[in-house]
């Protein structure tokens, strides 16, 4: 796979993810959680629509959190690991494919979302 280098050696990925970089504010919303994301934590850049499963060249179009980032991957490969497997037509398992991604993204967000979830705390005791 070749890629076109910029004059200071950098891929077209890494190109985007300085830019991504330079764009963030703290306390920003993670496209996966909806919680706050700060510099100090550890961030990615993310393919929040994946379009990694369908174009390998495709550049990550946000940061998120790390572990928002790898849940999320680790689910979905797990979900379409047998899919050559159980489609040999490589149409309907592009499509079972877009189809399980879909399924499985909202699951991990749902769950995600559900962890970060506002805690309700009292501001003033009543005893």
């Amino acid at each position: 796979m070749t890629t076109t280098l910029d004059r200071r050696g950098r891929s077209p990925y890494k190109r985007r993810r300085a830019a991504l970089w330079a764009a963030h504010t703290d306390g920003d919303t993670c496209p996966r959680c909806l919680g706050p994301m700060y510099r100090a934590q550890g961030l990615q850049a993310d393919h929040v629509e994946t379009m990694a499963m369908v174009d390998p060249k495709a550049l990550p179009d946000s940061l998120s959190h790390m572990v928002c980032n790898t849940r999320h991957g680790q689910a979905v490969g797990a979900a379409t690991r047998k899919l050559d497997e159980r489609f040999p037509d490589p149409e309907q398992r592009e499509v079972e494919k877009l189809r399980i991604v879909a399924e499985v993204t909202a699951r991990v967000h749902a769950e995600l979302r559900a962890h970060r979830a506002p805690r309700t705390t009292r501001t003033s005791r009543t005893w």
